[in-house]
């Protein structure tokens, strides 16, 4: 007879060893196909400053704010944190199939970004990224500059399985909570936005 050892906690104790949680992260030689969900405009997208204070947990401020150094702890080599501008936004992950965080701090990745969808670009297919997939590599073999790549793919929708689970998800996202210590996946931080990402799409 199969004996359950962990009773009602099961789902909470895989969800707690899962890799990064809600946060997507990238290993060396990793290529994923990702679709970002967020913008500025629908208020899915953050932007600001990040840093690691005294007790190593990171520190999140609006744009707008200023990150004092008595708040900064210090690094594995005794010097003061770095203080970087970040983006926060919730992608799906094809290979997980689920949604997470991105938190991109490489100046040189949202440059990319930024470039493929800014309005003055000479190709106007790619300004809404919530329409297409990106495929993203990281290879840390490579110069600085050219750690991080990013292609976008030919323009494809969502299977209505995804586009149910994305908006159920994004139905309480709260971005905006994460400049309060809180996560934005977090059910308890979440808010009730009246427009599907994908009325605009």
């Amino acid at each position: 007879m199969e004996t359950d050892i962990w009773g009602d906690g099961l789902a909470e104790v895989q969800a707690s060893l899962e890799t990064g949680g809600h946060w997507l992260r990238f290993q060396d030689g990793d290529c994923k196909k990702l679709r970002l969900l967020g913008t500025l405009t629908d208020g899915n997208m953050i932007r600001g400053w990040l840093s690691f204070g005294l007790n190593s947990k990171p520190i999140y401020k609006l744009h707008r704010e200023d990150i004092s150094p008595e708040m900064l702890g210090i690094d594995p080599w005794g010097n003061p944190q770095k203080v970087w501008p970040f983006w926060c936004l919730p992608v799906w992950d094809h290979l997980a199939e689920k949604i997470q965080l991105w938190e991109i701090r490489q100046q040189t990745l949202q440059q990319r970004l930024f470039t493929l969808t800014s309005p003055a670009g000479r190709n106007t297919q790619w300004a809404d990224w919530r329409t297409y997939d990106l495929e993203v590599a990281y290879n840390r073999k490579l110069p600085p500059g050219q750690m991080w790549s990013c292609s976008p793919l030919p323009h494809a929708e969502l299977s209505p399985e995804t586009k149910t689970k994305v908006w159920e998800c994004l139905s309480g996202i709260n971005m905006a909570g994460l400049f309060d210590g809180q996560d934005p996946l977090d059910p308890v931080a979440q808010s009730n936005p009246s427009q599907s990402p994908f009325d605009a799409t």
